[in-house]
């Protein structure tokens, strides 16, 4: 009896213990705020990789055959480009929190499309094994 005793006494001062643990440890801190002015940085840093991004599609035209048939993969990218430009020009006019953050996400997946379309057009085509 008295075993069975000393045992809840136990569980209970661990149980006391955990309550104490978890009541005092520290909380996750919410994420920054986003604000206007937050969007409109953000929107800046994508313009700085799309001219990054145009840069590239010219020096991939530059080495391409001179006089050859123009890369449909580049055109694609460049119509792209000039997509997620527009959209991320749009949001940093854009006074509304809720739509120049909308248009900043939609103008950042533009922009990846373009890269992964520049990323095909100026892949290596494959060559069969043993060649």
């Amino acid at each position: 009896m008295k075993s069975r005793l000393v045992v809840w006494i136990l569980v209970g001062i661990i149980v006391i213990i955990g309550v104490v643990v978890v009541a005092t440890s520290p909380k996750p801190a919410p994420g920054p705020k986003v604000t206007i002015e937050l969007v409109k940085s953000e929107a800046a840093q994508a313009e700085v990789q799309l001219d990054r991004l145009a840069l590239r599609i010219a020096e991939s035209r530059k080495a391409a055959a001179p006089g050859g048939a123009p890369n449909s993969g580049l055109e694609e990218a460049e119509r792209l480009l000039a997509q997620a430009r527009e959209k991320l020009a749009q949001a940093r006019q854009e006074a509304s929190l809720k739509q120049a953050e909308q248009l900043l996400i939609e103008g950042r997946q533009t922009l990846r499309r373009a890269r992964r379309a520049v990323d095909q057009a100026t892949k290596p085509a494959s060559r069969p094994p043993g060649m």
